[in-house]
C-alpha cells in the first residue's frame, strides 16, 4: 500500500507513530480535509486512535478548578474502565494523591496550552500524560509506560510460575508423605537427610534424622554396606537395586549390642541439579522381612521333610520322591518379586505413573495415560471398581491380603488367577482434596501356592507316619503272637 504524502518524513514506522501522543502529530496533516467539518472529524479520530484519549471540558471559563470528562475513546475506556461519556469530573473520579496530581497537570496544561506529565498510579502502572488545549476543551492522551508495563507483566508471570512451582512441590511432598513405602532424600556427598516420610522415620522412632548425615544419624550402619553403596551411586550416577538385603538398625534407640535382623527391597537413585550434576540421592524402600522369614521357614520344613522321608522304609520311596518334587516347586514358587507401584489420577483413574515392576507384570500392554478399566478391562467384572470408588469417595485406605484376580499379562492373552497383597490410598492435593489413588502392591501368587503345597505335603507326611505306625503296631503284635 502506498504511503500517504503526510506520513513522509514524519515517522520512522507505524510503531513509532503509535508510541507517541497522537495529538502532537495532528498538526502535521490537515485536521479538516476539504468538505469535512472539524467537529465531525474529531470523534472519528478519537475512535481509531490506539492511544487512550480523553476530551475534558473546564467547569469554569478561566483558571478552572476541575474538568468534566466529556468523552473517552475506546482505548481510554478500556484503560480506565469507564464508559464513553462518564458524566463525572476528574476530581470526583480520581480522588487521592494521584487524582490531585492529575488535576494539577490538567490545570497547568490548560493555562499553558500544552503539557506533559508522568503519573504513577496506585496499581503500580505509570502513565505518560500529554495534553493540548483545543479551544475551550483540553485533549489528553494517557500512554502506559512500555517498560513499566512489561516489567509488571513479567513480574506477574514470574509470580504465577513461582506459585505453580510451589503448588507442584507441595503436591509432590504430599504424595511422598502419603506413599505406603519408606522414602527419603539425601543431599550432598555426605548424604544429609533432606526429606524423610513418616514410614521411613518410623524405622528409628523419634531419633532425629533431618539435617544430619546418615553416618551421624545412623552410626550402627558403619560395618554394613549401606554407606559404600550410597557413595557409589553418588559418584557414578548408576541406580542401585537391592533385593531382600539385610539391614540392622537400633529401631528402639536403646543402644542394643544385638541388632534386629530385618530385610528390605530398596532403590538408590541419583538426583541431578539443573546443570546435570549429581547433588543427592532418592531412596525408595519397603520391608520384606516376613517374606524372607517365610521362605527360610519353608526351606527348613522342606529339609526336615526330606530327612524324615529318607528314614522311611523302602515302600515310602514314592512318597519321598513326590515330596522332593514338591520341595523343588515350592522353592521356585517362593521367589520374591520387587515392589509394584502406580498412581491413578482423577476420578477416571488414569495411569499417571507406572513403575517398571508394575509394567513387567503386563509386558506389552499399554498402561500409562489410559484409564485403569480401559487398559485392564478384565477388572470390570471384579470387586476392584467398587473398592476404588469407595476409596476415592471416602478417603479411607483399603488393604487387601492375598486377593485373587483374573488378569491377562499380555494384550489379548488368556486370563490367569493372580494373588495380590496391596494398599489403595487416596492421594490428596495441597487443598486436601482427593485427586487420585496411590497403589502399592506385590504379587504373592507364588507364596499362596507354596503355602497350599506345604499344607498338602504335611498332610501326606502325616498320613505316611500314621501308616508306618500302624505297620509297626501290626509287626509288634505278630512278634508277640
Amino acid at each position: 500500500m502506498r504511503k500517504q504524502p503526510y506520513f513522509r518524513g514524519r515517522c520512522r514506522s507505524y510503531k513509532h507513530l503509535f508510541a507517541r501522543p497522537i495529538l502532537f502529530m495532528l498538526p502535521s496533516f490537515p485536521l479538516s480535509p476539504a468538505g469535512v467539518p472539524s467537529d465531525a472529524l474529531l470523534p472519528d479520530l478519537l475512535a481509531v486512535s490506539l492511544a487512550p484519549m480523553l476530551l475534558l471540558r473546564p467547569l469554569a471559563a478561566s483558571e478552572p478548578a476541575d474538568f468534566m470528562l466529556e468523552r473517552l475513546n475506546p482505548a481510554a475506556q478500556h484503560l480506565l474502565a469507564l464508559p464513553e461519556c462518564p458524566g463525572t469530573t476528574v476530581a470526583a473520579q480520581f480522588p487521592g494523591a494521584q487524582g490531585q496530581a492529575a488535576l494539577a497537570f490538567c490545570q497547568q496544561a490548560y493555562a499553558a496550552g500544552t503539557g506533559s506529565f508522568e503519573l504513577n498510579m496506585t496499581s503500580g502502572q505509570r502513565l505518560q500524560l500529554n495534553a493540548r488545549r483545543s479551544g475551550p476543551l483540553l485533549l489528553v492522551s494517557a500512554l502506559p509506560d512500555p517498560a513499566a508495563e512489561i516489567a509488571r507483566e513479567v513480574a506477574a508471570r514470574e509470580s504465577a510460575a513461582y506459585a505453580e512451582a510451589n503448588r507442584k512441590r507441595a503436591q509432590l511432598y504430599h504424595m511422598l508423605a502419603q506413599a505406603p513405602a519408606m522414602i527419603c532424600v539425601f543431599d550432598g556427598p555426605q548424604h544429609v537427610f533432606q526429606f524423610v516420610n513418616p514410614l521411613y522415620q518410623a524405622l528409628v522412632g523419634e531419633r532425629p534424622l533431618l539435617g544430619l548425615p546418615i553416618a551421624e544419624a545412623m552410626p550402627e550402619l558403619a560395618d554394613q554396606p549401606i554407606f559404600s553403596l550410597l557413595d557409589g551411586v553418588y559418584q557414578t550416577g548408576e541406580t542401585f537395586f537391592a533385593n531382600e538385603m539385610l539391614v540392622q538398625l537400633d529401631h528402639a534407640n536403646a543402644g542394643a549390642q544385638e541388632l534386629d535382623k530385618r530385610y528390605y527391597n530398596f532403590i538408590y537413585q541419583a538426583r541431578r541439579n539443573p546443570a546435570g550434576s549429581i547433588d543427592g540421592i532418592f531412596v525408595f524402600a519397603y520391608e520384606v522381612t516376613a517374606q524372607v522369614l517365610a521362605r527360610q521357614q519353608v526351606e527348613v520344613l522342606n529339609n526336615e521333610l526330606e530327612n524324615r522321608i529318607a528314614t522311611r522304609a523302602r515302600e515310602a520311596e514314592a512318597a519321598r520322591a513326590d515330596a522332593e518334587s514338591q520341595r523343588a516347586r515350592l522353592t521356585q514358587l517362593f521367589m520374591q518379586a520387587p515392589g509394584i507401584i502406580c498412581v491413578l489420577d482423577g476420578p477416571n483413574l488414569v495411569y499417571q505413573l507406572v513403575n517398571p515392576p508394575y509394567q513387567q507384570v503386563f509386558p506389552g500392554r499399554v498402561l500409562l495415560g489410559r484409564p485403569l478399566f480401559e487398559a485392564l478391562p478384565e477388572l470390570r467384572e471384579s470387586a476392584i471398581p467398587d473398592i476404588l470408588a469407595q476409596v476415592y469417595a471416602t478417603g479411607e485406605s483399603f488393604v487387601a491380603h492375598e486377593l485373587p484376580l483374573q488378569l491377562a499379562r499380555h494384550e489379548g492373552g488368556p486370563l490367569e488367577e493372580l494373588y495380590w497383597t496391596f494398599t489403595y490410598q487416596a492421594r490428596r492435593d495441597a487443598l486436601h482434596q482427593i485427586d487420585g489413588i496411590l497403589v502399592f502392591a506385590y504379587e504373592v501368587s507364588e507364596q499362596v501356592r507354596a503355602r497350599r503345597a506345604i499344607e498338602a505335603s504335611q498332610a501326606q507326611t502325616q498320613h505316611l507316619a500314621d501308616e508306618l505306625r500302624r505297620a509297626n503296631d501290626l509287626l509288634t503284635r505278630t512278634n508277640v503272637d
